[in-house]
């Protein structure tokens, strides 16, 4: 996409965007873990990466949402372990969809980690709302790999 902008047009930015499709090789699959990750995020670019990352580098299972509706719908068949969840969505902010999935009677028992922008008032606003973990953007992956794995552990004992 080109596009100019400037005094009388003389500046020109040229914009491009890469979509990326996720396919998993025969060998990746293979190496894929029990885990299961649901990924919630309004920006669609912001859950392929995540997806891509968690998928291909750390092989977790893994399902996105792209709104706090569509998380709830997905979460009922994907039965997810970890669910990971942008706070800033509009229609359904992260804080009312934890709210409403810990309120499924019929959801697994799993965990959650909350991701934000900011710090202070939004870390007791998404431990109110029953995430277990609050992140601050940008995301540290290789930390956020060892939390999942972290939450995933206590999730296990609890259910034996």
């Amino acid at each position: 996409m080109r596009l100019s902008l400037g005094i009388r047009g003389k500046s020109t930015f040229i914009c491009q965007s890469a979509i990326l499709i996720m396919q998993l090789s025969t060998e990746e699959q293979d190496n894929v873990t029990s885990i299961r990750v649901l990924v919630v995020d309004d920006q669609k670019d912001v859950l392929q990466v995540m997806q891509l990352i968690l998928a291909r580098q750390h092989n977790y299972c893994v399902e996105t949402a792209f709104s706090g509706k569509q998380a709830l719908e997905k979460a009922e068949t994907f039965s997810p372990d970890v669910v990971v969840s942008d706070i800033s969505m509009p229609e359904m902010d992260g804080c009312e969809l934890m709210t409403q999935l810990r309120e499924k009677s019929n959801l697994s028992p799993f965990k959650s980690i909350a991701l934000s922008g900011y710090g202070g008032y939004h870390e007791e606003m998404t431990r109110a709302a029953g995430y277990d973990v609050h992140l601050m953007k940008p995301v540290d992956y290789n930390n956020l790999k060892t939390i999942i794995d972290q939450l995933a552990q206590e999730n296990v004992s609890v259910a034996e």
